[in-house]
């Protein structure tokens, strides 16, 4: 068995119908599950750590959380110009770097590092990029944007 594949995930749907897929790196396990090795820059609700099953046409289900927080910033400037800045505070605050796009840069976050210096951190990088923003990219139920409160006692980790 091979430790890492790349897995083809459903992320949505264009407005023609036509799906739009990410492509994120796991490590199989046991029955058909797979643990996620970084944080997905599309694919919403997910975070490096967490296990997931996965359906041929890309569908996925949550099966395990793994307590990260994937943090996703994005910016209209090319995020290189501010990466060395950001790089060196996410790993001060025991983060990582899962992936770097011309616009995007992702990364994951344990949640014992805290909702509070987390936004605190990307409060201020957006400050070196007034048209940079960013979000959690799974904090939100993204169609209602109420909190999945995964975090709270009682509330998981093991969905299936």
């Amino acid at each position: 068995m091979s430790t890492r594949e790349k897995l083809r995930l459903l992320a949505g749907y264009q407005a023609s119908g036509e799906p739009v897929y990410e492509q994120i790196i796991a490590q199989p396990k046991l029955h058909g599950l797979y643990k996620l090795l970084h944080s997905p820059a599309v694919v919403l609700g997910l975070a490096s750590g967490d296990i997931i099953r996965v359906a041929d046409d890309g569908q996925h289900r949550l099966v395990v959380r793994s307590g990260n927080l994937c943090v996703q910033l994005f910016s209209p400037l090319e995020i290189h110009k501010i990466e060395s800045f950001i790089a060196q505070r996410i790993h001060s605050l025991r983060g990582e770097i899962d992936g770097v796009l011309s616009n995007e840069l992702v990364s994951t976050f344990p949640f014992s590092t805290g909702f509070k210096n987390i936004e605190n951190f990307f409060n201020e990088a957006t400050h070196l990029d007034s048209d940079a923003s960013w979000n959690y990219g799974n904090v939100y139920n993204f169609e209602t944007g109420k909190p999945l409160n995964w975090w709270l006692p009682g509330q998981g980790p093991y969905l299936e």
